[in-house]
């Protein structure tokens, strides 16, 4: 579940994220990913100038932010248009995002609440991590009731 923190300027958002993330949620910080994504001769940067000129540009021809900041910060209609180019950037970075849960129960409806599902399957080497833990007999139980879900007899 992504849930969207939003506000303007110095309104707590950092500070809020800091108390989430002390709760245990993972941070996406949309500010970080829009510095990776205008980078010089980046597409998204090419896009900002495409709208607001060379004059956004450092001599070096990356994203002179100060500047940008400046233009943005003086005319709502700037910032606007600003944010209808960088946001649909962020949100394709933010989807390209993969988070791996591991969840040690290969339930068929796990699929419900995830986009995607990878099984591990590496049996003989499973009997050999799990065997440390608990008797032989236990793991061959346990191996073969998961086993039997994903394979079919016929």
């Amino acid at each position: 579940m992504i849930i969207g923190l939003t506000g303007s300027i110095a309104t707590g958002k950092s500070q809020s994220s800091k108390i989430f993330k002390q709760l245990g949620c993972y941070i996406i910080d949309a500010d970080k990913i829009s510095r990776t994504l205008t980078t010089k001769d980046s597409k998204c940067l090419k896009d900002i100038v495409g709208t607001f000129g060379t004059d956004v540009l450092k001599d070096d021809g990356t994203l002179n932010r100060k500047k940008l900041g400046e233009i943005v910060f003086n005319d709502k209609q700037a910032k606007i248009e600003l944010e209808r180019i960088i946001h649909p950037h962020i949100i394709r970075k933010t989807n390209e995002i993969i988070a791996i849960l591991d969840f040690s129960a290969e339930t068929q409806d796990m699929g419900t609440y995830l986009n995607t599902q990878i099984t591990s399957a590496i049996f003989e080497n499973s009997k050999l991590r799990v065997v440390t833990r608990q008797n032989m007999d236990k793991v061959n139980k346990e191996l073969e009731y998961q086993i039997s879900g994903f394979v079919s007899e016929d």
